[in-house]
């Protein structure tokens, strides 16, 4: 390379900063602002306090937003009153100077912290993210807001590829700590934009998440969030949204969570804890801001649009039919009268029911263009009370769609054009890789990887049936209750393809020959009674992800 290319790699990475200020989050840069200037001007008493010390290690601290890895309420209040934390933090020596050195010690701070977690929640899980939140809470010049190590891979892959004489440490593998793949994303950036100033607390916060939003710019599959509105270029959220998966992916809660960005705001959304998700969604309910219903095969038009039943004549003796108000045409109504508000339907299992059968001539009004006030709005007239409908502009349909269920390939035509689908894969990277010795990702990937080869990726297991597994008796209680039978029911009860899957060992599931009954001629050909194992026993799963482990009939 020469300096010619070096030049040229610089001015882009400038240029990009320049274009991902479009994504900056100011609200969110205030916030992390108010944060390091409280650390920064906390006397040595007030570092000791509970006060300071739960605002850091909390979902409070609005250096990143991490659901999955946060600390529990419980894991908090055992971690902040321990006074082995406390002196932790009092006996910290300032970092050396020296960028290298620096970045090992902090690595070896990590480390230590991360270890000290794990002893104070009782073997619990060791929470590397939340750890290195309140690090870069505590060292803003050495951090970014990238906190995820998944995130901070991703991002060192695309910038290598983007500015190649300016490449990141090529191997983006564990001998490379944390601390260090930040330093070097700051050293870059640096080297394009000018040093931060030492007492520039502003510029060290634009610095800090600057590479979030270069995320963001990159991303090759943008969430479907950020879509031109019309000429004007402003972004909005898109009027449909179909998140699509296979079973635990977090379809669920993602949609409470996506509730509240759109009746919200992204920005007010970002930082919540699950707990305050789940309590705003519960108020935007109550508050009839957002419906849910799920469909079903015998989920009908009446049900979701318009519907007649019985009610009193004029006479008060007899019985009529009148016209009744489904799902869609109440929440339409209430989002009409409230235009300055938006509203959420959401439409679980959206695939499981006759979508032609269920929204009838409505999937007209579904497109964008034909809403309420849109260019080209239109309105139908409903059958049964003869009144005629439009849908207004603030009302958002959100569905979800379980592969495994039915194939995404299978959706209506129309309803696919109509909508943006959102994929929700499985994310082995938010699961411990160490529950009493068992890596949870690898047994994850290895377990997907299988049942993508031999079905399809629909058919997948998410990440969610083993989010809470903290002990080898729970990953044993999951694995036998919930996810062999879930592969069973993938192969049609074809044991030996689940044993297949499960690493062609005995440990999970055992098939026992069988010898034909009384009557019945041996047709030469081997038949098993499969049962799934009482007890897994221990290397097992070291053996399912390997697949080198020992059946009976070997």
């Amino acid at each position: 390379m020469n300096d010619s290319e070096v030049k040229r790699d610089l001015e882009r990475l400038k240029r990009d900063c320049e274009e991902a200020e479009r994504f900056a989050n100011h609200e969110w840069r205030e916030g992390i602002l108010d944060l390091l200037r409280y650390v920064e001007n906390a006397s040595p008493e007030e570092r000791r306090s509970e006060e300071f010390n739960r605002l850091i290690w909390s979902r409070k601290n609005p250096i990143a937003s991490m659901p999955q890895g946060e600390l529990s309420h419980n894991e908090l209040d055992q971690v902040v009153g321990s006074d082995e934390l406390l002196s932790w933090l009092a006996n910290m020596e300032p970092l050396p100077d020296n960028p290298e050195r620096r970045a090992e010690v902090l690595d070896s701070r990590l480390s230590e912290a991360v270890d000290l977690v794990k002893h104070l929640t009782g073997g619990g899980k060791r929470r590397p993210a939340a750890v290195t939140r309140l690090l870069a809470a505590l060292f803003p010049r050495d951090f970014t807001s990238l906190i995820a190590s998944r995130l901070l891979d991703e991002f060192i892959s695309y910038f290598n590829k983007r500015y190649p004489t300016l490449g990141i440490d090529p191997k983006v593998s564990d001998k490379v700590s944390d601390p260090e793949k930040h330093r070097q994303i700051l050293k870059r950036l640096d080297d394009a934009l000018g040093t931060v100033p030492e007492r520039d607390l502003e510029e060290r916060v634009r610095r800090m998440t600057l590479p979030h939003q270069l995320h963001e710019l990159w991303s090759e599959e943008p969430r479907p969030k950020l879509q031109p509105a019309d000429d004007s270029g402003e972004e909005t959220t898109p009027q449909n949204i179909i998140l699509y998966g296979p079973p635990g992916t977090g379809k669920t809660y993602t949609t409470f969570q996506r509730c509240v960005e759109i009746c919200d705001g992204e920005e007010n959304a970002e930082n919540m804890s699950d707990e305050e998700v789940r309590r705003r969604y519960g108020e935007l309910v109550a508050g009839e801001r957002v419906e849910f219903v799920t469909f079903h095969q015998s989920y009908g038009y009446e049900e979701f649009v318009e519907g007649l039943r019985p009610g009193e004549d004029s006479t008060g003796v007899g019985f009529r039919l009148v016209p009744t108000d489904g799902v869609l045409k109440r929440i339409a109504e209430h989002a009409k009268r409230e235009r300055d508000l938006p509203h959420v339907l959401v439409i679980d299992e959206i695939n499981r029911a006759n979508i032609s059968k269920v929204m009838g001539e409505l999937v007209t009004l579904l497109e964008e263009d034909k809403l309420e006030g849109a260019p080209h709005e239109i309105a139908v007239t409903l059958p049964h009370s003869g009144k005629s409908f439009t849908l207004p502009k603030n009302l958002y349909i959100l569905g979800t769609m379980n592969t495994a269920d039915r194939s995404i390939a299978l959706i209506d035509t129309a309803l696919r054009r109509r909508f943006h689908f959102e994929e929700l894969p499985p994310n082995p990277d938010l699961l411990s890789d160490d529950v009493e010795g068992i890596d949870l990702p690898t047994v994850l990937r290895t377990i997907n990887d299988r049942l993508e080869w031999l079905i399809d990726r629909d058919h997948l297991i998410g990440h969610a049936w083993l989010m809470g597994a903290q002990t080898k008796a729970d990953v044993d209680r999951v694995m036998r209750r919930k996810i062999i039978p879930l592969i069973a029911e993938y192969f049609y009860d074809d044991w030996e393809k689940v044993h297949a899957v499960l690493g062609n060992t005995d440990d999970f599931v055992k098939g026992e020959p069988l010898s034909p009954p009384p009557g019945i001629d041996d047709v030469g050909e081997t038949r098993y009674r499969w049962k799934v194992q009482e007890k897994f026993e221990e290397g097992a799963y070291e053996r399912l992800i390997s697949g080198s482990g020992q059946t009976d009939a070997e």
